[in-house]
């Protein structure tokens, strides 16, 4: 189960996708480590590692053929709030939506967490 709502009161702002009712994709979460590499004089390397935070993460929802009244309520809230709440499998992120596409009848949004919630 997937929860998206809105940080400030939207009469339209919250959205709960359960898995089985809507194909969400395979590539739901991703994150990274924070790691530099520094050539050293020697011809070695440096390696920096600075581990992995909750902010480091994409979330990218592949929504395969829905319904356009959903589509249009998704669009407005990602064009009108610069935040969102995200609940998902055992965390609660604050997220910031990156971006949106429809094409051929599938609507993927991402959204970059920010920190984590719960």
């Amino acid at each position: 189960m997937i929860g998206i709502s809105s940080r400030l009161f939207d009469l339209n702002g919250s959205f709960i996708f359960n898995l089985q009712d809507y194909d969400v994709g395979d590539d739901l979460d991703e994150g990274s480590r924070r790691v530099t590499r520094a050539k050293t004089l020697n011809g070695g390397v440096y390696i920096n590692d600075n581990g992995y935070v909750a902010g480091d993460k994409t979330i990218s929802i592949l929504l395969l053929n829905p319904k356009k009244d959903l589509v249009n309520r998704l669009k407005a809230l990602l064009q009108n709030h610069g935040e969102v709440t995200i609940s998902m499998n055992d965390e609660v992120l604050l997220c910031v939506p990156e971006s949106y596409l429809l094409s051929g009848g599938n609507f993927r949004i991402i959204f970059l967490a920010k920190e984590l919630l719960s």
